[in-house]
């Protein structure tokens, strides 16, 4: 057995890396970079035209290139759910590891796909927010929680609540370190 990872695996890497450039031991950035299969026919057995067709990053087919590198600048990799069924974990809560599996999007980022590279959208996991307000109800300044717009309707609730504010930043992520993903291609 080799000692070597395949060709094909990824690794984060914590080097800076030039992005025209293989490094020491045959790796390249994966940043969508168009190649040859006749240069490098054992990558593409292993990933085939997954992440392009040999194309630049405008869609514009690139001379004697016929394959793309996974462009990974900026994303979170995620385990493919391999058809692994959910997990309860209480009476109440289940776990599926992608239950948004049909929202996957291929790498043109266009048609449903499933897919090792295919692609998903950021998204908030549905939730409510409890707000507290004090109540027009038969019970005058009787504190009461309202999650949402029909439990203010129902308890009929005057115009007397206080608005939440925006908070955060420009995008939902967990905290996390620049890295670059690089490819083994030879």
């Amino acid at each position: 057995m080799s000692r070597k990872p395949p060709i094909g695996s990824v690794l984060a890497y914590a080097g800076e890396v030039d992005p025209r450039d293989t490094l020491k031991e045959k790796w390249m950035l994966c940043n969508g970079r168009a190649l040859s299969s006749d240069d490098h026919s054992v990558l593409f057995r292993v990933i085939k035209t997954r992440y392009g067709e040999g194309v630049d990053e405008n869609g514009d087919s690139v001379s004697g290139k016929d394959f793309n590198l996974p462009d990974y600048r900026g994303m979170f990799l995620r385990g493919t759910k391999s058809g692994r069924p959910p997990v309860d974990i209480s009476d109440d809560r289940t776990v599926d590891f992608d239950p948004d599996e049909g929202k996957r999007l291929d790498h043109r980022w266009k048609s449903q796909s499933s897919e090792v590279g295919s692609v998903q959208l950021s998204e908030f996991e549905s939730h409510s927010h409890h707000i507290l307000y004090e109540g027009d109800t038969d019970k005058p300044k009787e504190r009461r929680y309202a999650a949402h717009r029909k439990d203010w309707q129902k308890n009929k609730v005057s115009n007397t609540h206080r608005p939440s504010f925006d908070s955060g930043g420009l995008e939902t992520r967990p905290l996390n370190v620049y890295v670059n993903w690089i490819i083994r291609v030879e």
